[in-house]
């Protein structure tokens, strides 16, 4: 639906200047009002990225972990992050990019990441608005970013960059490749997967949920896409099967490490956190939590068994968000 007739208030006799103006230029015109608007917005992204000082873990991930020296080329990050892996977690692939960035001008992050940034609102646009594109592409452009943790930080600052809005890019990307009909796009979803599964935990678990649950509705049944998945799936445990978390869970818990202890303590984490939702209400989040829960079960279930099939990714995305979420507030 496209934007203009929001801007008249429909039981008001004044004209909005703004609602007269849109109904008053051609369609040519308001293409191009969109598209610098779209590049204010880019420009604003590319001042914040590029002012937005270093801080937090940016200074831990400037020096090799667990020594006393800073990185200087690629052995250096190599060395760093197998250090990293053995005393706090397996992003490998994320924390490399931190790493390699923070060893050059900061003006080459700001630009890279608005790049990120605007092909994740494409590939957002290009998924949801079939008609009005580039009306899509603007509102996406504008908004994407406010839901983002912490978006006035996060979206800007180096670590959190690499963490949130390159993680949600790889993540887009994949879904885009995967649920494509054409087989090299798939391919491409295949060769994408071991990374995207390693890239950040909570978004890894959405997004294997995404890919199974298109997979049960679609009822995709290719050895190609199953191949995929289960690639998928293999970056996840080479994140959180690391040297690190299991440090980390023996600090919390008397499991010791090892691979079956670890599944083990990761199932009976997922079982609290389905306890919380459904029998929990103690906490303000969770009735939302759960209203979204049923709502989009509801939906999803309604869809499939009139056979609606415009509606299995949206709702696929929903429930790989829902679950992102939940990990992340009750964690």
């Amino acid at each position: 639906m496209p934007f203009t007739p929001l801007l008249q208030n429909p039981h008001s006799n004044t004209i909005n200047p703004l609602y007269y103006i849109m109904n008053n230029i051609s369609t040519k015109q308001k293409q191009s009002l969109y598209i610098i608007l779209i590049t204010l917005i880019l420009a604003f992204y590319y001042y914040a990225s590029f002012t937005y000082p270093i801080c937090g873990d940016d200074f831990e991930y400037r020096f090799v972990i667990t020594q006393p020296r800073l990185v200087e080329n690629l052995p250096d990050i190599i060395e760093s992050q197998i250090a990293h892996r053995n005393v706090c977690n397996g992003r490998f692939v994320t924390h490399c990019l931190v790493q390699a960035f923070l060893l050059v001008d900061k003006y080459i992050f700001a630009i890279a990441n608005t790049i990120i940034y605007a092909a994740s609102c494409i590939l957002i646009a290009k998924l949801i608005f079939k008609q009005n594109f580039t009306e899509g592409l603007l509102l996406v452009t504008a908004s994407f970013w406010f839901l983002m943790p912490s978006p006035g930080g996060t979206m800007f600052w180096l670590t959190g960059a690499f963490n949130y809005c390159w993680c949600a890019f790889w993540g887009i990307l994949f879904i885009s490749l995967l649920t494509s009909d054409n087989t090299k796009e798939i391919f491409g979803a295949l060769l994408l997967a071991p990374f995207v599964g390693n890239a950040h935990e909570s978004l890894s678990v959405g997004i294997i949920v995404i890919a199974f649950t298109y997979a049960f509705f679609k009822r995709k049944t290719s050895f190609l896409y199953w191949a995929t998945c289960i690639f998928l799936i293999a970056g996840f445990f080479t994140n959180v099967l690391s040297p690190g978390n299991f440090r980390r869970l023996e600090s919390t818990t008397e499991i010791t490490s090892g691979v079956l202890p670890t599944i083990w303590k990761y199932c009976i984490y997922l079982m609290k956190v389905g306890y919380r939702l459904i029998l929990n209400w103690s906490e303000p989040n969770i009735p939302i939590l759960t209203c979204c829960w049923v709502t989009t079960a509801s939906v999803c279930w309604h869809q499939f068994k009139k056979g609606n099939k415009a509606y299995i990714l949206p709702t696929c995305f929903c429930l790989g968000a829902l679950c992102t979420l939940s990990l992340n507030l009750l964690s």
